[in-house]
Formats: structure tokens, C-alpha cells, sequence
């Protein structure tokens, strides 16, 4: 029964082993690399994540599942093997050592599968804070939203027309659209997000529409400047034109 168990003993701690020298490295790579390999590539107002924000983005709740539930008690039972191995069994100084070295590992392993997943929210946290600070920079002067040519908005007012999408007809709405994943406003679309309506008025002639919607959340307050493309009036669709920091 002793041999067996120290066979299970021996296939445990190269596992263990490896869970703490790879939990080991992550934890030093965390620990040491700059903030800029975790922000990602600055795509005009997003960014697009590297390998760091994706491993930032493990170090969640699903990291936290499978440490707890998988991992952990995993563990506890290597941990009290080899403790077995270390102080029931000293009369025989090699199986000693095993039980200690396993008792070492296993302690180790489980030291950093602990803290990993809190360096990785501290990281989070600081690359969040980070990203927020470049983007209030890159919409202080104001920045202009590339938009698609005419033939897209008359399609969209053909389809207003035909009481099909008619909440283009409510810059409100339009704007909620923008917000959306994709959208021209996604990257400003934060928590505590609220709009407001501030003017709305119809041109004339040569006069264009312009509505101004207000957006604050934790992090930006910021006046977004619609227009009417391609028909003047309560029935005409708004689009965004623009956004700048208030």
C-alpha cells in the first residue's frame, strides 16, 4: 500500500511542480512587465488587445472557478499525502525527504495560485486606469465620426419611410445604437452611462438639423453632435456627426 501511495506521491509532485513553476513565472511576468504590453495597440478610439489583455481577461471568474473547484482541492489532498510521507514516515529519511519537497511544492503552488489572480485584477485595474487617461486625451480636441456614404442613409430613410427602424428618427436612439459593440461610440460607451438630450433643432433651406446629446459616465462627459443626411424634419433620420469632450 506504502509503494503505492508513493508512486501517487511521485506522479503528484512533477503535477505540482509544474503548476508552481508555471504559476511562479506568470506571477514574475505580471509582476515586472510594463504597462504598455498590456494595453493593447491604439485603434483611433479603442484598442486592440495583445496577448496581455487576453490573459488579463483568463484572470477572471472562470481562473477563479477552476482554481477553487478543480485546483484547490487537488491540492489539499496532495498536501496532506505528502505530509503523511513527511512526518509519519521519519524513521525512513528518503521517503521523508519526498513528503517534505512534496509539502514545499504543493505549499508554493498553492501560494501562487493565489495570489496570481489578484496581481492579474491589480493589472487590470491599472491598464483600465491607463486607457482611460489616452482616451480622455484623444477626444479633448474633438473627434469627427467617419460615417458611411449617402446611399446607406437613404436606404435607412427609405426604411423610415416605410415604418420600418422609425427610432432613427430619435437622436437618443441613434445614439444608443452608436454605443452598441461596433459601434462609432462603443469605446466611450462606459459604466454609469446616461444620456441626455440638450437641443434638437430643424434647418431650413440651407440650414442643416443638429441635435446635441449629452453623455456622462465615470469616466467622460461628452457633448455628441448629430445631423440630418438626407431629409429635413421630424420624419428625417439622424446620424452622428461628432463628439468632443465637454
Amino acid at each position: 500500500m506504502k509503494k503505492l501511495l508513493l508512486n501517487v506521491e511521485g506522479y503528484l509532485t512533477h503535477f505540482w511542480f509544474f503548476v508552481m513553476f508555471s504559476s511562479g513565472v506568470l506571477v514574475f511576468i505580471v509582476w515586472l512587465s510594463p504597462i504598455y504590453l498590456w494595453v493593447g495597440n491604439q485603434m483611433g478610439g479603442t484598442f486592440k488587445d495583445l496577448v496581455g489583455g487576453l490573459f488579463l481577461e483568463f484572470l477572471s471568474l472562470e481562473y477563479l472557478l477552476l482554481l477553487f473547484y478543480v485546483l484547490l482541492p487537488l491540492a489539499g489532498v496532495f498536501l496532506l499525502l505528502s505530509l503523511y510521507f513527511w512526518v509519519g514516515c521519519k524513521k525512513d529519511k528518503e521517503i521523508s525527504h519526498k513528503g517534505l519537497s512534496g509539502v514545499v511544492i504543493g505549499a508554493l503552488a498553492v501560494f501562487f495560485m493565489m495570489i496570481l489572480p489578484m496581481m492579474g485584477a491589480n493589472k487590470e485595474i491599472d491598464v483600465r486606469s491607463y486607457r482611460s487617461e489616452v482616451l480622455v486625451k484623444y477626444y479633448e480636441n474633438g473627434t469627427s465620426v467617419k460615417t458611411t456614404g449617402n446611399e446607406i442613409f437613404k436606404l435607412y430613410q427609405q426604411l423610415v419611410n416605410d415604418d420600418m427602424q422609425t427610432w432613427r428618427k430619435d437622436p437618443l436612439k441613434v445614439v444608443e445604437y452608436e454605443m452598441e459593440k461596433g459601434g462609432a461610440l462603443s469605446s466611450i460607451n462606459k459604466e454609469g452611462t446616461q444620456l441626455e438630450l440638450l437641443d434638437k433643432k430643424y434647418g431650413n433651406n440651407n440650414e442643416r438639423s443638429e441635435a446635441n446629446v449629452l453623455l456622462t459616465n465615470n469616466i467622460f462627459k461628452i457633448n455628441i453632435i448629430l445631423d440630418q443626411p438626407i431629409k429635413r424634419g421630424e420624419e428625417g433620420i439622424w446620424r452622428v456627426k461628432q463628439y468632443k469632450r465637454k
